[in-house]
């Protein structure tokens, strides 16, 4: 507990009286506010959305605004901020406002229209700089975390890839023919066998062996041997 007391109030800055801005542009505690968010911000900041502020806004006129974050709190997408009002050295008002906050960074995007089951090629994306919002947070940012995998759903052109699209993709299908190996110390014995079921590398899946026509449990290999245990 005391140890995020203490980085809450390293990340407090102090500010003068607020006064109004220019016409058209934030004024008084929203600028500060904004100012500060992307102070703390460790990536590169495109937009920074506040609520209205109301009497809050009015309350710190003339006032000594402070502002804090919670510890390890990720200045992107909702980003809780503490703002405390001070007459000198009293505390008259403490709220917590909400900024929506938007960074910029590089993102893996759909090149072309892709279809729900898909298996994505290195052709198909490509990487851009695009403001991420805390819908995106976890947009892809290495084409490698996307080639290979199977879609869940359908993806636009130009739409950023999500960890929660993706899946393996099936290594082994269907009524696939597969092989069987049965490994049991330095016995190893392998056959022919047909797959009930699809199913991706690491995955446990139904085959049937052909030579005696049992169903037995299998998990798939890199290589799409179905290795079977005793």
């Amino acid at each position: 507990m005391l140890r995020a007391v203490r980085l809450a109030l390293v990340l407090t800055v102090s500010l003068a009286p607020l006064r109004a801005g220019a016409a058209g542009a934030p004024s008084g505690l929203a600028a500060a506010l904004e100012a500060f968010v992307r102070a703390h911000a460790t990536e590169r900041v495109s937009r920074v959305e506040l609520p209205s502020l109301g009497d809050l806004e009015a309350d710190a006129d003339g006032r000594r605004v402070t502002f804090s974050l919670s510890e390890g709190q990720p200045v992107v997408g909702a980003v809780p901020v503490g703002v405390s009002i001070w007459n000198g050295d009293t505390l008259e008002q403490k709220s917590v406002v909400t900024a929506q906050v938007s960074v910029s960074r590089p993102v893996v995007v759909a090149r072309r229209q892709l279809a729900s089951g898909s298996v994505i090629g290195a052709e198909d994306v490509a990487v851009e700089d695009r403001a991420v919002t805390s819908a995106q947070v976890d947009a892809l940012s290495d084409p490698a975390q996307a080639v290979s995998h199977q879609l869940r759903r359908g993806v636009q052109r130009g739409e950023p890839l999500r960890a929660v699209m993706l899946t393996a993709a099936s290594t082994v299908r269907r009524g696939d023919r597969v092989k069987l190996r049965l490994e049991h110390g330095a016995l190893v014995i392998e056959t022919a066998g047909r797959a009930e079921e699809e199913g991706a590398e690491g995955q446990w899946i139904r085959v049937r062996n052909l030579g005696s026509m049992r169903e037995v449990l299998g998990r798939v290999g890199p290589d799409g041997v179905v290795h079977v245990e005793l």
